[in-house]
């Protein structure tokens, strides 16, 4: 029988606390920042207004945890283990969800008058393909945070999380504030979202010289990996929205 010493339990138990620490503190400094937008916009717009102003990110954050694919999360799973070439999986997954990001980006485009009448809202048409647009930056970019976890950069990952969230309600609510309409706030969003796009580029070219290239024989046992989850994922948010 294998026993396991009270000591070095404890000492798990310690290191995982102080691994979660600072990514609590990163996420409720974003929490914080972002918590109060609802209500200020919400002063801002018409009532009218700041109904499609939900509307708008409903359609967003049921996209955003499926057009992932499960990808993202993927490399908490494959990077602790990879010996060689961690940067093809980063890349792998960079890419999948990079184009499922443009092919909502199309699709938000070509059916926004579908999608008007199907809310029942013809104010959805024009700004939907500026959500569009920050949807894709935030679906590529999703692996930013992600990454620096899993090389266990916990305290980067945090000052990620809390800068992303006060730059976007800032951006946010500025131009609703300035120019009271979505367009602008949205195009504010997509700002935030295309710095954190580019930032993961240069974090992907300096932490894997030379390593930053697809590989589709480690692709196949990404998808096998991640698909199987993210049904479950698509399967949740029909059942909660629908």
């Amino acid at each position: 029988m294998i026993s396991i010493r009270p000591e070095a339990s404890r000492e798990g138990t310690q290191g995982g606390f102080k691994a979660a620490l600072p990514l609590m503190l990163g996420r409720v400094v974003g929490f914080a920042a972002t918590f109060f937008i609802p209500v200020i916009l919400a002063r801002i717009f018409e009532p009218a207004q700041f109904g499609t102003y939900r509307q708008l990110f409903l359609i967003y954050g049921t996209l955003y945890g499926v057009a992932q694919l499960g990808m993202a999360e993927s490399l908490l799973y494959f990077l602790p283990m990879a010996r060689r070439h961690p940067g093809r999986y980063v890349t792998n997954a960079t890419l999948v969800i990079g184009v499922t990001g443009l092919v909502c980006l199309l699709c938000l485009q070509e059916a926004r008058g579908t999608i008007s009448r199907w809310l029942s809202n013809d104010a959805l048409g024009n700004p939907l393909p500026l959500l569009g647009l920050f949807l894709l930056f935030m679906t590529f970019s999703a692996p930013l945070e992600i990454l620096l976890i899993a090389q266990g950069r916990y305290g980067w990952a945090a000052v990620s999380y809390a800068l992303s969230d006060i730059l976007r309600a800032v951006l946010i609510l500025l131009p609703a504030l300035l120019l009271h309409s979505l367009a602008g706030l949205l195009l504010g969003a997509a700002v935030v979202a295309a710095a954190r796009a580019v930032a993961l580029l240069l974090y992907l070219r300096r932490e894997f010289p030379g390593d930053v290239r697809p590989d589709r024989a480690l692709l196949k046992s990404q998808l096998a990996y991640a698909l199987p989850f993210q049904l479950v994922v698509i399967l949740e948010a029909l059942q909660t929205n629908f």
